[in-house]
């Protein structure tokens, strides 16, 4: 609407805004990573989620289709980053992590998954009655609640059309399997992330106490980004994915990047910090890690 209201062509300004929108979630991917680098004192720095994102194709080549791919992705990266912020939360950073999920939900309908499992993780970390909770919900209803009553009020559903082009109550689990499984054919390294947190967290009950072999984000959150990124997956099999090749799965790939990043910062070399190297990991796994990626083959003959 604005580009049209700047007598812009419609589908530059959509391609350019949408290019705009990826540049700004590689931005705050940088933010995430340098605000763990700091967290676990220094050193190298090897920003694996931002570079992850970067070389993933599918995410480029929906980054400049016009459609609103980008634009969620940017949304819920943005919530994602004033929510996991250190330090005890401000009600303006809350607020405006309600905010931020809110237009995600108004962008993709899908949201309300981010904004379901970040109101568990907040009640999680803080309890139902600690005014988190409460200024992040009531930030985002501030947006949803009207915008719901004007829904009706014109459409007379409650539930968006898109609700009812994916089958509404109908799954479609062998549809879904597929077009996970073809999305998969590239992405699997990204897979890798869910037994590498389980063999993290048997590592570190083993441990000794005077030996941490974990450096880098809290538990909680790697779990929250895990969580996100499995339960999103699931929802897209369960809908039977779509025509598409990867749209439905491209806004889960920046969660499995950082979940990643703060897998390979948790992991610290050797018991002796001076002959350690915990530089060792993170190069080795990013390394790996993006050139799997990068020049994995598209999954279709003769397309790229």
């Amino acid at each position: 609407a604005l580009g049209l209201a700047l007598d812009l062509d419609a589908e530059r300004w959509a391609q350019g805004s949408a290019l705009a929108a990826h540049l700004g979630s590689l931005a705050l991917l940088v933010v995430v990573s340098r605000r763990w680098w700091r967290a676990a004192g220094g050193g190298v720095w090897w920003p694996l989620a931002p570079l992850l994102v970067a070389v993933s194709p599918d995410v480029a080549i929906w980054a400049t289709s016009g459609l609103e791919s980008a634009l969620y992705v940017l949304l819920l990266l943005g919530a994602f980053t004033l929510l996991s912020a250190p330090g005890a939360p401000s009600p303006l950073r809350l607020g405006l992590a309600g905010l931020v999920t809110a237009l995600a939900c108004l962008t993709r309908p899908d949201g309300v998954l981010f904004a379901a499992l970040a109101g568990v993780w907040l009640l999680g970390r803080f309890g139902l009655r600690h005014r988190a909770t409460w200024i992040f919900a009531g930030a985002a209803w501030v947006v949803l609640v009207p915008f719901e009553i004007w829904r009706v009020a014109y459409y007379g559903d409650w539930l968006p059309n898109t609700y009812y082009a994916k089958g509404a109550y109908q799954a479609w689990w062998g549809q879904g399997l597929v077009f996970a499984g073809v999305f998969f054919q590239r992405y699997w390294p990204l897979l890798l992330t869910l037994p590498a947190f389980g063999l993290l967290a048997v590592l570190h009950r083993r441990a000794p106490r005077d030996v941490h072999p974990d450096d880098g984000p809290p538990r909680g959150t790697l779990r929250f980004l895990l969580a996100f990124a499995l339960m999103y997956t699931l929802y897209v099999i369960r809908v039977g994915g779509g025509f598409m090749h990867a749209r439905l799965l491209v806004p889960t790939i920046p969660f499995w990047a950082l979940s990643a990043e703060g897998l390979v910062g948790r992991w610290r070399l050797g018991r002796d910090p001076a002959t350690a190297r915990p530089w060792l990991v993170p190069t080795v796994a990013g390394a790996v890690l993006c050139g799997v990626l990068a020049l994995l083959p598209a999954p279709f003959d003769g397309v790229e």
